[in-house]
């Protein structure tokens, strides 16, 4: 039962803010505990981070584009790749980043047929055939095995880790064939 409070006294046509009837309310009625959240079915959320203004953001093929700072989080199973993740065609000069390339492409355009042949496996067998005794030889096989399982994001993340490897080796072979010329 709600008790009226014992001081300030209004006159009968007199109204409280809704403010003031709802904190008055709160104060004398206990609060039930809220239920617990039935955690099985509800999917995993995604967190992307915030996006600055001008920034996009791939998410299952399409383009978002921030026109203020948002944080975004994804409650469902969705491909996101943020823009400073993509490569442009131009800055694919080595095998690697062709690669990637071929491998961004899966994730920004999931319901396009990709022949995994062609893709990426191809280019991916002759990049470990020549890594074969390098540093890139066991990354290279994890970068496989996240394709392979459909891990697109994982694989290519693995990848970028992997371009500063490969700038040394291309320009430690570039100078022992300069120095054996």
């Amino acid at each position: 039962r709600l008790t009226p409070p014992l001081s300030g006294c209004r006159r009968r046509g007199d109204r409280a803010p809704r403010s003031a009837k709802l904190a008055r309310f709160s104060l004398l009625v206990p609060r039930p505990s809220p239920p617990t959240p039935q955690r099985q079915h509800q999917p995993e959320a995604t967190d992307p981070g915030s996006l600055k203004a001008g920034q996009r953001i791939y998410i299952n093929g399409a383009v978002l584009q921030a026109d203020r700072r948002v944080g975004l989080q994804l409650v469902n199973e969705a491909s996101f790749l943020l823009e400073s993740h993509v490569l442009q065609v131009d800055q694919a000069t080595t095998p690697l980043r062709r690669l990637y390339c071929a491998a961004q492409v899966l994730l920004m355009s999931p319901g396009a047929p990709h022949d995994p042949e062609t893709t990426w496996r191809r280019p991916l067998q002759d990049i470990r055939r020549a890594a074969i005794g390098t540093a890139l030889e066991q990354c290279l096989a994890d970068v496989a095995g996240e394709l392979e399982a459909g891990h697109v994001y994982e694989a290519l993340r693995g990848l970028r880790r992997l371009f500063p490897l490969e700038a040394d080796l291309l320009s430690s072979a570039g100078a022992k064939a300069t120095a054996g010329t």
